[in-house]
Formats: structure tokens, sequence, C-alpha cells
């Protein structure tokens, strides 16, 4: 089937994330940070680099219950005592042919080499010339001179590198940092987003609805899918299909991050958004991608900095956007690099066909099955349908014009952490 002439100025979805994450580059780093306690880090992203104040162990330190020991030593040692995780280093030194009873994280006395599990010894009960019971430890299996120790840095050296600045505070740095004694670190601003949803039909939800009316469903579903500790979002409001007013919201909100409108991106004659955009100042970069659902996105981006999204106003179109385009870009801000979703393969639960020209973005659920976990296409009857939407798990990318049996490998998209 011939194109249509609106195709041929279509781009690709790769096309658009390169342009995208070329404007990123383009714009130069974001500037601002702020100090605070590590307790309230987690989901913010350093601002400075962190580097180990502490070896890591400490000390060298025994990775088993069990006794340490002279590996030269032989096989049947006397026990001179308990060493316990917080006892101080060598407060007991036993000599050759001596060991001592260890936990797990305590530490090995500098006159040892070797630990040796608890469950490879036995013990037993002998008494010395005076008639004084003392206790023998007897290794059941060969000896390993030097195993089941952790040794003092061998995971880190004070002065080396821990943190570079732009890594996302999670559980696991968490623990890093606390590793380290920190207390207080350097984190970026958060990022701000204002969302706002044009069209004159369009009412907030708390209020009643007038025939021919809807609910503001986008402002909310976007926000919850930008939301992060790194993120402050902005509720800009509806605005109706007006074109003063389109730029009047643009212009007044160039000193945010970034700028998603939902709906007036289309071809309609009330599709105000990529014209107020221009006026407003805004150099467009790409209008229309070859995708289903959400084929007119519009992306540019204002002198100031502030980069702008015009998403289509169905809610499920917007949501798919919003997790292929808005997400990369704001995560990039907040990180200082840029990266594609993340797609991973799956197979299909079930059967399915996309009988579109253009690749198909399904929502999907996970389906658990004897042999794995499968992906299943959610049913729809369009992007205006964010009910049966709402159960996504996952979206799944489907290639154009095709019918896919159950067990065919697709594309399941990755989420960002957060």
């Amino acid at each position: 089937m011939e194109s249509s002439g609106q195709e041929r100025y279509m781009i690709e979805v790769e096309e658009a994330l390169r342009l995208i994450g070329q404007a990123f580059e383009h714009s130069g780093a974001l500037v601002g940070s702020e100090d605070m306690a590590l307790e309230a880090a987690l989901g913010r992203v350093l601002g400075a680099p962190v580097d180990c104040r502490l070896d890591h162990p400490g000390f060298d330190q025994s990775a088993m219950d069990g006794i340490a020991f002279l590996g030269a030593s032989g096989g049947r040692l006397r026990v001179v005592g308990t060493v316990a995780a917080g006892d101080p280093p060598d407060q007991l030194m036993p000599g050759p042919g001596e060991c001592v009873r260890i936990m797990t994280g305590a530490p090995v006395p500098s006159s040892t080499d070797t630990v040796e599990m608890v469950e490879q010894v036995r013990f037993e009960t002998e008494t010395d010339e005076a008639g004084n019971p003392y206790e023998i430890a007897v290794l059941e299996g060969e000896i390993h001179g030097g195993r089941h120790i952790r040794r003092q840095g061998e995971n880190a050296r004070a002065g080396e590198p821990l943190y570079p600045e732009g890594t996302l505070v999670r559980a696991g740095e968490l623990g890093g940092l606390l590793s380290q004694g920190v207390r207080r670190v350097r984190v970026r601003r958060k990022i701000r987003i204002g969302i706002a949803t044009t069209g004159d039909e369009v009412v907030p939800y708390h209020r009643p609805l007038a025939p021919g009316q809807i609910y503001n469903t986008n402002a909310l579903a976007l926000a919850g899918l930008l939301e992060a500790p790194s993120v402050e979002i902005v509720q800009l409001g509806v605005f109706p299909d007006d074109l003063a007013q389109t730029r009047a919201c643009l212009e007044v909100n160039t000193d945010l991050d970034v700028l998603v409108l939902t709906g007036g991106v289309s071809m309609g004659r009330f599709d105000f958004v990529p014209e107020a955009a221009e006026r407003a100042g805004f150099v467009p970069q790409f209008h229309k991608v070859r995708m289903k659902p959400g084929k007119p996105v519009w992306f540019g981006r204002h002198p100031e900095g502030t980069f702008l999204f015009g998403l289509p106003g169905n809610p499920v179109s917007a949501m798919v956007g919003t997790l292929l385009y808005v997400t990369p870009l704001v995560r990039a801000l907040a990180t200082g690099s840029f990266r594609e979703p993340l797609w991973t393969t799956m197979p299909l639960a079930t059967a399915c066909a996309n009988r579109a020209r253009f690749p198909f973005f399904a929502g999907g659920s996970f389906t658990p099955t004897p042999t794995g976990l499968c992906v299943t296409p959610l049913p729809t009857s369009g992007s205006g349908d964010v009910i049966r939407f709402s159960h996504w798990e996952t979206l799944i990318r489907l290639p154009p014009s095709a019918e896919f049996e159950s067990d065919t490998p697709v594309q399941v998209l990755l989420p960002f952490p957060k």
C-alpha cells in the first residue's frame, strides 16, 4: 500500500528517541544541588562524587561460624577461647597447635590465617596433667589454608571512588553509603515538570460533568508515571482550545525543565499546540512518529532550556508517549546521562495481531506458565480505552502488519528505576 503524504513526514520511534537524546546532549548539564541527610536521599541523584572513607571490610573478618587457626598447625587443635562479632581485634592470639572458636563477622586474630566452618569440626574434651578439662577441635576434612576470611579492603579501599556524580540513590546505594559512615550527601535539584491538559470538553475530576464533557484523566495519570523523589510535578490545569491561551500557558512556564501538554497536537481545526509552541519561542524537533497509539507527538525546546512534549489527548496515547519519550528525558535530566527505554524479549501467552502499518504498543500483563513467564496483550477498543489499559503491567511492542502465534517472542518494556 502506498503511504500517504502525511506518512512520508513521520519519523520512526528510534529516530524520535535519537532526536530527544541529541537535544538533551546539546542542552548542557543542569545546575543546582543541595545537601541533605542520607536518610532523606532515597530516590535522589548524587550532585557530587562520593569516595570511600574506610576500607571495606575494615579488618580481616570471618566469613563463617567455625574456628580460626594457623593452617600449618595440623588437624588437631586446642581451643583457647572464643572471638565474637564486635570483639576487639587480637584480643586472643592462638599460637601453633591452637585455635579459637570464631563467629561470622568477628575479627580474625592476626596470629591465624585460616577459618574452617563449624560443620567440618568435631569437638572433644581432654584433661591436662592437673585434671583440668580443655577442648580439642578436630578437623574432619582436608585443611585449606587461607579460606573463609574476608580480607581488609577486599571490597573497597579508603580513597577509592565509591559512586560518581549522577548516581541514583536506591536501596543498594544507601547500603554502600552507610557502610562508609556517610551521614550527608549532595544531591541534584529536582527536575520540575509542568503538566497541562487542553480541550474545551475536559473538566477537573472534582466537578460534575455537563453533557459532552469528560474528566481530566491525563493530568494525574501522567503525574503518576513521572512521579519520583527526584521530580517535582507542577499541575498547570486545563486550557481551552484557544491559540492565545495555549501560547500564554507556554510563555509563562519556561522556568520549568519540562512541559507536557496533552491534546491539541493533531490535524484538527482546534489543534493549536504546535502553532502556539512556535509562537511562544519553542523550536520544533519533530511532529508525528510512526507508531500506534500516539502518532501525533510534538517535541521541541525553548532557547531558555525548557523542553516541551505535545502528546495526544487520548489517555492511552498520552501514557504510551510518556513512557517512551518523556520518561527517558526526565531521567537524563536527573542523572546527566540519556538512555533509551530498555526492552527485553518474552513469549506471548496468547495469539494476537497488529493490522496497522505502524508498530503497535499494547498494554500487557505478565502471565506465569509451566515453562516460564509470558506476556498477554490487553484487549482494547482504541486509544481512548483507559479502563482496559489501566490493567497494564508493561508495554508490548508488536511489529506492523503481522499476526503472532502464542509463544512468539515479542519486545517487552523494562521500567526505569526510580
